[in-house]
């Protein structure tokens, strides 16, 4: 079995590649020939020839460097890229495209109103009467970090210009919580990964609520959660975040085309987990994340993440065959972002060397902790190992962290 895996760094310019051999090129008799071109990698021997070709990547064969066959007898290589039309359109200004999106979703539920579906199953989720007097883009997530110290220079509570303690008046400030944004009855409030409405838009029975997971009735995936937040001193939970990659609104009932999609959801999972990884890090200027989540069982998943590259072009070909063919192989490419994670799928049962970590990152200021769904999560960590199993055995560890591959959204 002859296998390419491939990443392409455009914003360095750079390929690393590996090819994994079968064992019968290790033989005294066997003389492969490997020839580099400018878009494919040609593996040849006694009968069998295989020629993988790149979709958008153009090498240089002169510049191989660090040719290095590793213990798991793989060959490694690194090759200099050169610049390609797609490249240009591949690394956008995120947060002008998060606005953009953003803008134009907004604009997409004013026209559709209460036509939103699970792009699963085709279910309903909104009843047929509802609708939006506003819809209103939110902030970014960070909006509220510097909310405490907020105030009107009248803020005394009868209104006078005259000064008081000072002191007072910043300790009241911050022990207040830190300010939720919430909508209206006739509100929805759109950010760039989910929605944000009153729970008495929701048909009845088309949604199920565990804990604060909100499950299709229909399909059992995961559309979003509840929200707790205070109303006269008293805790309510009639807001629903609804996820965008596991909804969609729609101009008609007609939900043939999704049902149809030749896009998966476990891609636009994957999306979506990229998505939110890429604005988290960016808001927050932090490159290692702590996801976790709890179910009603007080079962928990922490995974620890550590993001590596953004936006890289990966590959990956395999032929199965290794004899008395001559067969060509288009790989396309794969746009991913790379991290390192751990997973710790039960406190009880967890190693001290993932307890030791997840310590440590619990106390680093700099690691940004995120909370997600428990089913969001087991699907997380089945996505990450599935990703690690695909790599290269030579790749798939790094300094105690597995390797880990998410699929972003072109």
């Amino acid at each position: 079995m002859f296998c390419l895996f491939a990443e392409k760094k455009p914003q360095v310019s750079s390929v690393s590649m590996i090819l994994s051999l079968p064992p019968r090129f290790e033989e005294k008799d066997s003389k492969p020939t490997i020839s580099v071109h400018q878009n494919s990698v040609c593996l040849e021997d006694r009968d069998t020839s295989v020629n993988f070709r790149l979709h958008n990547a153009e090498l240089s064969p002169l510049s191989c460097r660090g040719l290095l066959l590793n213990r798991h007898k793989d060959l490694q290589m690194t090759l200099r890229s050169l610049e390609t039309k797609e490249d240009v359109i591949i690394q956008p200004a995120r947060q002008d495209a998060a606005h953009i999106n953003q803008s134009k979703l907004v604009e997409k539920i004013q026209i559709c109103q209460n036509h939103l579906f699970c792009i699963s199953c085709g279910n309903r989720i909104l009843h047929r009467h509802s609708s939006f007097y506003r819809v209103l883009p939110l902030p970014s997530e960070n909006w509220s970090d510097y909310a405490d110290m907020w105030f009107c220079h009248r803020h005394d509570s009868h209104g006078a210009s005259d000064v008081h303690d000072t002191t007072d008046t910043h300790d009241q400030q911050k022990s207040k919580p830190s300010p939720s944004l919430s909508p209206k009855a006739n509100d929805c409030l759109v950010g760039t990964t989910y929605i944000m409405i009153n729970s008495r838009h929701i048909q009845s029975g088309a949604v199920n609520s565990h804990q604060d997971e909100l499950v299709c009735s229909r399909c059992g995936v995961c559309i979003g959660t509840s929200l707790t937040h205070k109303q006269s001193d008293q805790e309510t939970k009639d807001t629903y975040k609804i996820y965008l990659h596991a909804t969609t609104f729609q101009q008609t009932d007609d939900t043939s085309d999704l049902l149809t999609s030749k896009q998966s959801c476990e891609d636009r999972l994957q999306y979506y987990l990229s998505q939110l990884l890429q604005e988290e890090s960016q808001l927050y200027t932090s490159f290692r994340f702590i996801i976790s989540s709890t179910d009603n069982h007080n079962l928990s998943i922490k995974i620890m993440v550590w993001l590596l590259d953004e936006n890289i072009e990966v590959y990956q070909g395999v032929c199965e065959t290794t004899s008395n063919i001559n067969q060509v192989i288009d790989i396309p490419a794969v746009l991913c972002v790379k991290l390192l994670y751990r997973c710790i799928l039960s406190s009880s049962q967890a190693k001290p060397e993932d307890k030791a970590i997840y310590k440590l990152w619990e106390r680093d200021n700099s690691v940004h902790g995120i909370s997600l769904p428990y089913s969001l999560c087991q699907q997380m960590t089945s996505i990450l190992i599935n990703s690690t199993k695909k790599l290269p055995k030579s790749t798939r560890q790094l300094n105690g962290f597995n390797i880990g591959l998410l699929n972003v959204k072109r």
